[in-house]
């Protein structure tokens, strides 16, 4: 069953969905009068490893089989004076990867600054995130 939160930050506003079998995406960013639905999910974050590819044939650095394998850990927000923050966590236990998706937003203005954590989540001794000899990129 789908699942949605928002985020709302100042003039910002972030709506998200995700399931347990599913992927996170993002539905629609709001940042100050404009507003963009997005008609088809695409993973908030993609990862690829040289043990991995692409989920479907594409020469772009999207659609790869750890993002479509990334699921839902959870969020949390924070505020600092006039800046807000969000933080998705993602998990793929196939790979042993974890990633964590870092929104922040200043009051001043409409735009939103990101970047992702990306975590070696296997234990010490195991095969890195695909098989032994795998890199991420």
């Amino acid at each position: 069953m789908s699942q949605t939160f928002t985020w709302n930050a100042g003039q910002v506003s972030l709506t998200f969905d995700y399931a347990d079998d599913d992927f996170v995406a993002m539905q629609s960013v709001r940042m100050g009068t404009a507003e963009v639905v997005f008609a088809r999910r695409i993973p908030i974050v993609d990862i690829m490893t040289t043990a991995t590819g692409h989920h479907i044939a594409c020469n772009k650095l999207t659609h790869t089989v750890i993002g479509e394998s990334l699921r839902y850990g959870g969020h949390g927000e924070g505020h600092d004076g006039g800046r807000h923050t969000l933080i998705v966590t993602l998990h793929d236990s196939e790979h042993g990867i974890g990633a964590a998706v870092h929104y922040e937003v200043d009051d001043a203005a409409p735009m939103v600054r990101t970047w992702v954590t990306v975590t070696n989540e296997r234990a010490a001794g195991d095969s890195p995130a695909g098989d032994a000899g795998s890199a991420i990129i």
